[in-house]
């Protein structure tokens, strides 16, 4: 059984997965031992921010809760909390987001809040309301803090709000706590939980960097490793196929490769246009040697809204070019490539809805 493979593979000092030494070997918070790489090529492909389950056991476990033995360093590290969380509702900036710049320095921004927000007495909510008393403890990932609002009121008769924000490992996601209502009174009025009334997910990608490419990855059809487009740094940019589905072959039988770097990559910021090629010759794709890019990309980075890639076959021939765009062709148009920016911290949050709705059934 499972329990007697992974006790004699780790007394012969093997990886269960790969049934080699390991390499790298890292322990997962339930006890069990893996090759680092093994391990996270073990995630499937639409596991958000490094969290599956675990080979053996089966219980959820995630890259930064597991550790590299002999050094106890997590495989994963998130970026640290003040000066680097901002918590976006709904993805959207300024509606009363969460901004945690210094230990001293906590606020709720509702420079982009609706027209229609307002307190009790007609006026609009401030543009930055800080947290008083604010705390966090990076052992249980937990925030809290209160925002005053006396003399003034909201929703008729709330004068504080008590905050107890829960982040996930990753601390890309608020996964737990709530918002308890107080009226003038002191009584408790109401309770929001996270994230069943709040949602809230980290803005991974400040507004200074828009224009900026390199570091993001671009999925289609929600998926990691299906053609997804991957650019590293100036000069570095490729295709992943690690996820493709079975039937994806190469014209001669073979599946494609995980990464299929692009030649001549080049990315104009000003425009925000990426070039560069994919060579598939001697062998054929679908009949194309090569392929020739050119995507334009939206002015948050979102999206890639435009742009061609131009096919070729092994004689120099045209093929059967594709477009980009936000939505699919019809007819006889060109066929629609529709990419979407991989969001990690907006992928954890769906991830958990869904198990908050299958654990509701």
């Amino acid at each position: 059984n499972g329990s007697n493979v992974y006790f004699n593979t780790m007394m012969a000092g093997e990886c269960p997965i790969c049934i080699c030494q390991l390499t790298e070997a890292c322990c997962t918070p339930c006890g069990h031992v893996f090759c680092s790489e093994c391990l996270k090529s073990s995630f499937p492909a639409e596991t958000p921010s490094g969290i599956s389950k675990c080979p053996m056991c089966r219980a959820t476990i995630s890259l930064y809760t597991t550790v590299l033995v002999g050094t106890d360093a997590p495989l994963k590290k998130p970026k640290p909390f003040y000066g680097h969380c901002v918590y976006l509702q709904g993805g959207s900036p300024g509606v009363a987001s969460y901004h945690f710049d210094s230990p001293d320095d906590c606020y709720i921004s509702y420079e982009n809040a609706p027209a229609e927000w307002k307190t009790a007495d007609g006026s609009p909510f401030p543009v930055k309301k800080a947290f008083e008393n604010p705390t966090y403890d990076p052992l249980t990932r937990t925030f809290t803090g209160t925002i005053d609002w006396s003399p003034k009121k909201v929703d008729s008769d709330i004068v504080r709000w008590e905050y107890r924000l829960v982040f996930s490992d990753s601390l890309n996601v608020i996964m737990d706590g709530e918002i308890k209502q107080y009226n003038a009174d002191g009584n408790k009025v109401s309770t929001k939980s996270f994230p069943d009334d709040l949602i809230y997910w980290r803005n991974l990608r400040a507004a200074t960097e828009n224009a900026f490419l390199f570091g993001l990855t671009y999925i289609q059809h929600g998926h990691i490793g299906v053609a997804s487009y991957h650019f590293v740094r100036e000069g570095e940019a490729y295709i992943s196929y690690k996820h493709a589905p079975e039937q994806w072959r190469l014209d001669d039988g073979t599946s494609p490769p995980l990464q299929k770097p692009f030649i001549d990559p080049h990315y104009n910021t000003e425009t925000r246009t990426f070039t560069g090629q994919i060579e598939w010759a001697p062998m054929t794709f679908g009949g194309d040697a090569r392929w020739e890019y050119t995507m334009i990309f939206s002015p948050d980075m979102n999206k890639i809204v435009d742009g061609m890639v131009k096919t070729f076959k092994p004689d120099g021939s045209a093929g059967c070019d594709m477009e980009f765009g936000t939505s699919f062709s019809v007819g006889l148009s060109p066929i629609k490539l529709i990419y979407e920016r991989y969001d990690e911290a907006k992928a954890e949050m769906i991830s958990l809805l869904r198990k908050h709705q299958f654990s509701r059934r």
